[in-house]
């Protein structure tokens, strides 16, 4: 997200954050949200501003360096080393592999209560039309993403 001379961000990154402040408030809060690239930063900056509305966010692809200052974000990173990143790329033959990162990633221990909190429901899915959506999620929510390796560049534009 650009900022301008005057400190506000340019009209078409105002657009988008709007535009997902809208769509977040139609669908209601707390939202997952997954940014990519430009979007990983416009959902950055929307958890940071509005951090009750986001339960979950993941960001792919997005230059964001965490360790500027110290953060949530941050903190939780903190554990998470350059040799278990070296390693986890190690055995995904290059890749950071979906499934070793859903093993690293937190987990309710009450499922049906998670799903029931994601998909919004009033209780436990009752209807056909509950247990479809609850089979769809539960589908997705298991499927995994392998990413290239992580690169990391200096504001010089090199890698380091």
């Amino acid at each position: 997200m650009e900022v301008g001379d005057d400190g506000d961000p340019p009209p078409h990154d105002r657009y988008a954050a709007a535009a997902l402040s809208v769509a977040v408030d139609d669908t209601g809060s707390p939202v997952d949200l997954i940014g990519l690239c430009q979007g990983g930063w416009l959902s950055l900056v929307y958890a940071a501003r509005f951090p009750r509305k986001v339960r979950r966010l993941v960001l792919a692809g997005a230059p964001v360096d965490i360790t500027a200052a110290p953060s949530v974000l941050s903190t939780a990173a903190n554990p998470i080393t350059g040799v278990m990143i070296d390693e986890l790329i190690r055995l995904g033959d290059g890749l950071v592999r979906g499934r070793h990162m859903a093993n690293l990633w937190p987990r309710e221990l009450d499922e049906t209560s998670r799903v029931v909190e994601s998909l919004q429901l009033a209780g436990p899915p009752a209807t056909d039309a509950e247990r479809r959506a609850e089979a769809i999620f539960t589908r997705w929510d298991r499927r995994t993403l392998d990413l290239p390796e992580p690169t990391l560049w200096n504001l010089n534009g090199h890698r380091l």
